[in-house]
């Protein structure tokens, strides 16, 4: 267990890639959301398959598309939706939705007290115990649904120390059962604003189609336009990917999870 001065404590795994006992390489990282559901099946609960971010990143490291990286999931907390909900998008919300999220979830954000953890606590830990490329172009983030949020914030709110994140069927609605389109505009003017220069960051979006995941899409074509206006070149520093008939859960972003992977850790 990872103790914390900014939030409640969680367990931390570190997944080491074949090799990496025998070499003396320096290795990137990828911190991942929600921990519990990305190596191991037994972990995760509706559905008993994991990301299989393990074999991922591991078979593009042999077909040599990917950079040397180690995984580090961190483990959600009952105060999940909480830690990963970026503060400008609730302090940007109608005053309802603020009222029903802190109803339905027992407080507010406590994003940017996650993110401090991350990286004032967790990634020095890290980068002390584990041979990593330190620097920002070789830290990335990654996550699904609300942890897509989360994952992007952290490029938003620290963009000296990360510089891609893939945001995996990204939940712009904020809450599972709000779906206000106003509030994403109201979030896209802050975003507009944040986000870190195209010139040294990247960013993977995706959405299905099923779900959940049929919420999405009005949401993110509103992102995706922020993001053009902004300067950001679709295929180069970002991506969007749309998957047809993909739903909300584990199986579905196993599926996929090799195209975000490839584009954040491609050597470049």
């Amino acid at each position: 267990n990872m103790q914390s001065e900014y939030v409640d404590s969680r367990r931390v795994d570190v997944w080491l890639p074949e090799g990496y006992a025998e070499s003396d390489e320096p290795y990137s990282v990828l911190y991942a959301h929600d921990g519990q559901n990305i190596f191991i099946p037994w972990q995760v609960g509706l559905h008993p398959i994991d990301w299989g971010i393990d074999e991922a990143v591991q078979d593009l490291m042999d077909s040599g598309n990917a950079r040397n990286t180690i995984v580090v999931g961190i483990w959600n907390t009952p105060k999940r939706k909480l830690e990963y909900l970026p503060q400008e998008a609730w302090d940007l919300a109608p005053e309802d939705m603020q009222i029903y999220i802190e109803g339905t979830e027992g407080g507010e954000p406590e994003s940017q007290e996650y993110l401090q953890f991350i990286v004032e606590e967790l990634k020095p830990f890290i980068d002390s115990t584990y041979r990593t490329r330190p620097d920002r172009e070789d830290t990335f983030l990654m996550g699904s649904s609300m942890g897509g949020l989360i994952s992007m914030y952290g490029m938003i709110r620290h963009p000296d120390v990360f510089s891609g994140a893939a945001c995996i069927s990204t939940h712009w609605p904020l809450h599972t059962d709000l779906n206000n389109i106003e509030a994403t505009r109201e979030f896209i003017g802050f975003l507009a604003d944040a986000m870190p220069s195209p010139t040294s960051s990247r960013i993977y979006f995706d959405f299905g189609t099923e779900e959940l995941d049929g919420r999405y899409e009005p949401h993110q074509v509103l992102i995706d336009d922020m993001m053009q206006s902004i300067g950001y070149q679709h295929g180069e520093n970002w991506v969007t990917r749309k998957f047809e008939g993909a739903g909300h859960n584990e199986p579905a972003w196993r599926e996929r999870v090799a195209v975000p992977l490839q584009f954040l850790l491609a050597n470049r």
